[in-house]
């Protein structure tokens, strides 16, 4: 059976991710010593996280999905800016992130004992900080439900072209998961008609539209007209597929002379 490290990776190139951007770090060395091993895998070593994330976002918008992998906390507190951009413009963009092993976050819980570095208030923080720049996250902790947890991730965001939120404890990269998975809540694609509703919603508020070769008269009159037939507002465009700046000054429509467009 593959290794969690390898099945992860496997999911991220069968979606199109085949260069990997980050910087390496303690939580997360072992992952990007596995990369480097990979024929298939081309791994772009940065000096900054927040490059990584630059780099990353770059790739998916030409590509349709990018990977950034950084370490725990100190790494990936540096994303939290270049992670928020690609949500705000609907960037698929998926952060690895290295976390310390279960038995470290359950010592250091404790006073008796030492605390682990880069930790914040808990070992959820940096998940809470990323719950708000990303579309979904997931805490790999059980190898039972570690298939699940990354088809979904991965469906959800190369479906709805968000960032998403990865994290892998550093005793689990590289073991194997077992024969038979454990199902948790899996993404759900939404179905298309919600797009199309909004589609005829927005048709419905605006009418896009030119005017070429016609007399004020002919404006004015096609214009009452359209009001009284429809009630839409219109936008004027200048015929180079973008509103003029007098969009909202007057509405335009389309002319008898259909090939000749003029503001």
């Amino acid at each position: 059976m593959p290794t969690l490290q390898a099945h992860l990776t496997d999911e991220m190139i069968r979606r199109g991710a085949n260069v990997f951007f980050g910087v390496p770090g303690d939580f997360i060395i072992k992952y990007f010593n596995y990369l480097e091993n990979r024929p298939d895998v081309t791994l772009v070593r940065m000096n900054d996280e927040a490059h990584a994330g630059s780099a990353a976002d770059a790739f998916a918008r030409i590509k349709g999905f990018g990977v950034v992998v950084a370490t725990y906390a100190v790494g990936g507190f540096k994303l939290v800016n270049g992670l928020a951009q690609a949500y705000v413009e609907s960037s698929p963009v998926l952060l690895v992130s290295g976390a310390p092993a279960r038995r470290e976050c359950q010592e250091s819980s404790s006073i008796l004992s030492y605390r682990v570095h880069h930790l914040v208030k808990d070992p959820q923080s940096q998940r809470r900080v990323f719950a708000e720049v990303t579309g979904r996250q997931e805490v790999i902790d059980n190898l039972y439900t570690a298939r699940s947890q990354i088809a979904g991730l991965l469906d959800y965001i190369t479906s709805m072209r968000r960032p998403g939120y990865i994290e892998i404890g550093r005793d689990l990269l590289d073991e194997k998961l077992p024969r038979h998975s454990i199902a948790t809540n899996h993404f759900v694609h939404p179905p298309r008609v919600s797009d199309a509703r909004a589609l005829q919603e927005a048709v419905e508020r605006t009418g896009i539209f030119g005017v070429g070769g016609c007399t004020s008269r002919s404006k004015r009159s096609s214009v009452r007209t359209w009001k009284l037939m429809f009630g839409r507002n219109s936008i004027w465009t200048n015929g180079v597929d973008r509103p003029s700046r007098k969009s909202f000054a007057r509405p335009a429509v389309r002319c008898s002379r259909p090939n000749r467009w003029s503001p």
